[in-house]
């Protein structure tokens, strides 16, 4: 059920697209082949490589994942009290090593962001109406598919923006 607006010549790009699409160098697009990453014709002395963009951000989001943390509400009564400490112990060093934001200053960056990205999103309509598409069941389509996504992101937000700040945490830690 995703947007699949977007005609698939317009995803088509070679090398240098990619690396200004993803604001890498051409080097890392490279890395990127050397890695697997998928493309429509393999490229040579003669011919470009030619890649599909919306393939290749799923390869590379898809891959980025980030890997589950550690429950300790699930650990041995021993583990679990050693897990603590070890938070208290690597918060400290990051306290000394200033490498934590305040709270406060990462909740500010999200809200600037989401406003960002949401002005963006609902532009998206008229943008595409500036590129010739003047179908009206297409644009209505294109907002149907977007208003809701754009609700979801709003509601992921809001949770992160409801996370207890660090200094929270640090009193749960000394509690366990």
């Amino acid at each position: 059920m995703g947007l699949l607006l977007v005609p698939k010549l317009t995803r088509r790009a070679n090398k240098a697209r990619v690396a200004e699409f993803f604001e890498v160098s051409i080097p890392a697009v490279d890395a990127w082949i050397r890695r697997g990453c998928p493309a429509i014709k393999r490229g040579g002395l003669d011919r470009p490589w030619e890649f599909d963009l919306a393939e290749l951000c799923r390869w590379r989001f898809e891959r980025m994942e980030p890997q589950p943390l550690e429950d300790p509400d699930h650990m041995a009564p021993r583990d679990r009290k050693a897990w603590y400490e070890s938070e208290v112990t690597r918060r400290a060093i990051q306290d000394r090593a200033a490498d934590l934001v305040p709270a406060e200053d990462v909740q500010a960056a999200i809200q600037s962001a989401y406003q960002i990205i949401a002005a963006g999103i609902s532009t998206l309509p008229e943008k595409l109406r500036e590129h010739g598409i003047e179908d009206e069941d297409v644009l209505q389509n294109f907002t149907a598919e977007i208003e809701p996504l754009l609700s979801t992101f709003c509601e992921q937000l809001s949770k992160l923006a409801s996370i207890g700040s660090t200094a929270d945490l640090a009193e749960d830690t000394t509690h366990g």
